[in-house]
């Protein structure tokens, strides 16, 4: 969260949410190292979990209020979808 916070990340939820929601519990185990890392991590099918910095500008662009109710498509591993919940967030989240 450091790094985040040296980039520039200031939204408190953001950093809350980022703070309880272990990054690797949803990363390929063999790339568990990388989860903890500001990288974006290969994931099956040819898709990529996005870095935490790109994922915090992201979440901090939302705005969110708690109980917003957010619909997201394409969950891939699912990571967005707990830091939006954790961000107080009623999620619907959509993977193929």
């Amino acid at each position: 969260l450091l790094s985040l916070r040296a980039q520039g990340v200031r939204d408190i939820a953001v950093l809350r949410a980022m703070e309880k929601v272990a990054r690797e519990r949803f990363a390929p185990s063999r790339f568990a190292d990388l989860a903890r890392q500001d990288v974006s991590v290969p994931l099956p099918c040819g898709q990529t979990m996005t870095a935490p910095h790109t994922v915090a500008a992201m979440l901090g662009a939302l705005e969110m209020a708690p109980g917003a109710r957010v619909l997201e498509i394409g969950a891939g591993s699912g990571y967005v979808a707990a830091l939006l919940a954790a961000m107080g967030g009623e999620v619907v989240s959509l993977e193929r």
